[in-house]
């Protein structure tokens, strides 16, 4: 090895025996996944950018939609993907729309896991489903999250909407 490579190795070395040191983290085994109980608000957290999308699925919520507490809430699931050539090309609220059609189809496959799998799966009528918290850098999203289907594609104020409803609908 040379002697950068060998001086990245120790580096590495150092850190890796630094993370696995008992006073580290303490070890927790615990699963952010409810058994038994109800299943608890969700929070969704997206963001695009020129090159590509992602999304978080956060277990609980945090007060007043604040980014402050987000670290502290255990992640269910995410993911980051790309665009294709054409997607790039996209106006940025409609990638942004995208990560969210995304991000809520990952939260409604968990809500739907839940329901079917939990002890109590033939009583589904009688529990309370989720609020989902939408977080997202892209006011244009807020504003299309917080509308309903109807309200948002009836209005025909905007040809992205419009266009948005041939995409995702």
């Amino acid at each position: 090895l040379t002697a950068p490579q060998l001086a990245a190795y120790d580096y590495f070395i150092r850190w890796m025996k630094e993370l696995s040191s008992p006073s580290a983290a303490k070890c927790s085994h615990s699963t952010p996944c409810p058994s038994n109980d109800e299943l608890p608000d969700l929070t969704l957290v997206t963001d695009a950018s020129r090159s590509g999308g992602g999304f978080l699925v956060l277990r609980g919520s945090v007060e007043g939609g604040s980014e402050t507490g987000l670290a502290d809430l255990p992640m269910l699931c995410g993911d980051a993907f790309r665009w294709s050539r054409t997607q790039r090309n996209f106006h940025s609220n409609r990638r942004e729309l995208l990560s969210l059609v995304v991000g809520l189809r990952a939260c409604a496959d968990l809500v739907c896991h839940y329901f079917t799998n939990s002890k109590n799966s033939s009583d589904c009528g009688s529990r309370r489903r989720p609020k989902v918290h939408v977080l997202s850098d892209n006011k244009a999203v807020i504003h299309w999250s917080r509308e309903d289907a109807p309200a948002l594609f009836s209005s025909g104020q905007a040809l992205e909407k419009r266009a948005l409803t041939r995409l995702v609908l």
